[in-house]
């Protein structure tokens, strides 16, 4: 889900337990592994259970050459049923069927450990796909943002400013190697009601030992990682998503971390304490810092500076414009 729209400022939100403040200062970015991620249907892939029964029992009684089965089992359900019955149609006629053919409930646990090892290699797949998230929603209108991923307001949140690739982008330029990684790999995710589904006739094409590396199960995965439930929506998320094989050739020394060297500025949470606002402002010394305060009567945030903030930033400002980086020690 390509396309040319990319946002000029991107944010992420972080509590202080988190140890991500080496990795910022670093200019990198922490990829995690999409089987790490808290919400269980988050890049997750679908599978038809039912569906695949029926294929799949198919399948067997084909290549097992039972062709009495078959025909029987064909004449009662020539057609997959979509069905929320407790039981499905193998299920059924194993049961209805088994005094008649031994082997039914043999074929029928078969199938079923196919079934599971089909799932296993699915979420296997997951843990080679690395994704770093971020929101395109402004820190003084994600109330609900600072809550959930900044530890209800007391963490901080980090200012990614890409205009110059954005711009760049537009004007066809896209030589430059962090560009090309930024507008490639970077996707706005889509908020729906529905799963992403595999197809079963296509999956038992694949057979499970080939999952890792085929190219279909690859796509849907890049397809189910730019997809969330759409409760999520409030979030406004995009992401940076890559294959392991790719996301190892461009990693730094530092484990699951990428250069990203477009952070801008620093905002403190509402509840930060006035130790951790101290402690941050001279580790992040090289960045613009801002301190949020809730609204009077609006449910929304807004920038206050406090001397501290104000001074540092009339500092930088000042910094970034004279040759002489000493320039404010000397008065």
């Amino acid at each position: 889900m390509k396309n040319n729209f990319k946002p000029t400022k991107l944010y992420k939100f972080f509590n202080l337990k988190q140890n991500k403040r080496e990795t910022l200062i670093n200019k990198n970015i922490y990829f995690s592994t999409a089987n790490s991620f808290n919400d269980p249907y988050d890049c997750y892939i679908g599978i038809d259970e039912n569906k695949f029964y029926y294929y799949a029992f198919l399948n067997y009684l084909k290549d097992s050459k039972q062709s009495d089965i078959l025909q029987d089992f064909l004449k009662n359900n020539p057609l997959y049923i979509e069905s929320e019955t407790i039981l499905n149609q193998v299920q059924i006629y194993v049961l209805e069927n088994k005094h008649l053919h031994k082997s039914l409930e043999t074929i029928e646990k078969k199938v079923h450990q196919l079934y599971l090892c089909y799932i296993h290699e699915i979420e296997k797949l997951k843990s080679n796909i690395y994704v770093c998230c971020f929101s395109e929603e402004k820190p003084c209108s994600s109330i609900s943002m600072w809550a959930y991923y900044a530890d209800n307001h007391k963490g901080y949140c980090a200012e990614f400013d890409l205009s110059g690739y954005v711009h760049a982008f537009n004007k066809k330029e896209r030589n430059d190697e962090l560009a090309k990684l930024y507008f490639e790999h970077l996707y706005k995710v889509r908020y729906v009601d529905k799963l992403v589904n595999v197809n079963i006739e296509k999956l038992l094409r694949i057979g499970p030992e080939n999952i890792s590396n085929n190219a279909y199960m690859k796509a849907l995965l890049i397809k189910a990682a730019q997809t969330k439930q759409s409760s999520w929506a409030k979030e406004k998320e995009w992401r940076i998503i890559f294959f392991k094989e790719e996301f190892e050739s461009l990693k730094t020394t530092i484990k699951n971390e990428l250069k990203f060297p477009f952070l801008n500025s620093i905002y403190f949470g509402v509840q930060i304490s006035k130790y951790m606002s101290n402690k941050l402002l001279k580790f992040f010394n090289s960045f613009f810092i801002y301190r949020l305060v809730y609204h009077n009567n609006k449910p929304k945030l807004l920038i206050h500076q406090t001397n501290e903030t104000l001074m540092h930033e009339l500092k930088l400002r000042y910094s970034n414009r004279c040759e002489n980086s000493n320039f404010f020690e000397e008065i």
